[in-house]
């Protein structure tokens, strides 16, 4: 389900009602990282049939967990809901994300109306450079396609494969086509940030393969 002038990250991660809380979707290889999709591009698939499921805008997702049992291939996919309890604040919603048959993804999400917190839990932000004040960078050498569907603005830590001596890295983050954030697309982003220790590294490091 998208709407009229999605963007492309919406078209990707777009879902289709079949029935009895089963939904269709379509892998896009535009979204691979290596040899699969990327995580984050999953789960956001997962969660845009779960919102359409519950289909109650006044319970926001709240957690998601998602646990990766094989990748799927580009092409079609079937994600199935299960509302597993719905009270009169939060409904806990599972989704299996399966292809041929055989599970990919399970995914279990919490859902809630806003309610007063006792306490604020929200920590000052690091003290970094803004947005503007820090080139994009490029790894378009990576030979990732998804790489080109963000736009990163590194503003903590060293750079990518740098031999850094900490494991730190942090900065901006937004998609290409600046479309807006949301808790889909935090879902995403929640996978679009290279890992802290490749700053370590000093350059792709082969896979180590079991004999």
């Amino acid at each position: 389900m998208t709407a009229r002038g999605a963007t492309e990250f919406d078209r990707a991660t777009a879902v289709a009602r079949l029935g009895d809380g089963a939904w269709a979707a379509d892998i896009d290889a535009a979204w691979f990282a290596g040899r699969g999709p990327n995580g984050g591009y999953l789960a956001a698939t997962v969660l845009r049939a779960m919102v359409a499921e519950l289909d109650d805008a006044a319970r926001e997702p709240r957690s998601l967990t998602c646990h990766y049992l094989r990748p799927p291939a580009a092409g079609p996919v079937r994600i199935h809901i299960t509302v597993e309890r719905s009270g009169r604040a939060t409904s806990t919603l599972t989704a299996r994300l399966a292809q041929d048959g055989r599970e990919c993804v399970l995914g279990v999400a919490a859902f809630g109306i806003g309610v007063p917190a006792p306490a604020d839990y929200a920590g000052a932000p690091p003290a970094m450079p803004g947005p503007d004040e820090v080139p994009a960078a490029d790894h378009s050498a990576s030979g990732l396609s998804i790489v080109s569907r963000f736009e990163l603005r590194p503003a903590l830590g060293g750079a990518l494969f740098a031999g850094a001596d900490e494991a730190l890295t942090g900065g901006w983050l937004r998609f290409s086509d600046a479309r807006g954030t949301d808790a889909i697309a935090l879902a995403m982003f929640a996978d679009a940030w290279f890992p802290a220790p490749w700053v370590r590294l000093r350059g792709r490091s082969p896979r180590r393969r079991s004999t």
